[in-house]
């Protein structure tokens, strides 16, 4: 088991940031805000990734999806995840992802070739703890489990076959997206605190 302080990410965003919509991290709190449209950017992405990246079967945190449903594309997103790919993320990853399309929150799976949403809840704006964990099975084929919780409570299950999740290295993100104009995202925002890597339940 490995805990993650704020300390242990890096900022990075696709656009410069502004005084209203600049992410902060107390010692173990990490609070990233949805930016405001900007026209000079293609897509606006405020992420919060881990230094290093680590041996993960599962990843558990505090966390705090503040969306609403008022985009119109269905990937402008607040989402905790992990991922082996950071530069152009079509790597291997698992996680949770808020759309602010729809405010529905979903676990999520994808290797490249393959995405999968898997609806869990509507968004509720309140703090729960998060699981996510996946497990192999290579009896007759290569199989990953994967199942998502909310305050100890499984909400969530899916089965892939492809690549081995369960031997991969991963970064850990946390990220707000946002695409286009015509909507405000004041208020938006997703928190995220005490993470915590493998800790099995």
């Amino acid at each position: 088991m490995i805990e993650l302080s704020s300390m242990d990410f890096r900022i990075e965003s696709t656009c410069p940031f502004s005084n209203l919509f600049y992410p902060t991290f107390t010692k173990n709190t990490i609070t990233l805000p949805v930016a405001e449209y900007d026209p000079h950017c293609i897509k606006m992405v405020i992420h919060a990734i881990s230094q290093k990246s680590y041996p993960i079967r599962s990843i558990s945190f505090q966390g705090t999806f503040i969306g609403d449903a008022v985009a119109t594309n269905e990937y402008d997103e607040l989402a905790v995840f992990v991922s082996t790919d950071i530069v152009h993320f079509t790597g291997m990853e698992f996680g949770f992802r808020l759309s602010l399309k729809n405010n529905l929150l979903y676990g999520y799976v994808q290797d490249g070739k393959f995405f999968k949403n898997i609806r869990l809840m509507n968004g509720d704006g309140k703090e729960h703890k998060f699981y996510a964990r996946v497990y192999s099975s290579n009896l007759t084929q290569q199989t990953n489990v994967f199942f998502w919780s909310m305050n100890n409570k499984v909400i969530g299950t899916f089965t892939h076959n492809g690549p081995d999740y369960t031997q991969a290295k991963y970064y850990v993100i946390c990220t707000t997206h946002r695409k286009e104009a015509g909507w405000s995202s004041k208020g938006l925002r997703l928190i995220v605190k005490d993470i915590t890597i493998n800790k099995f339940h």
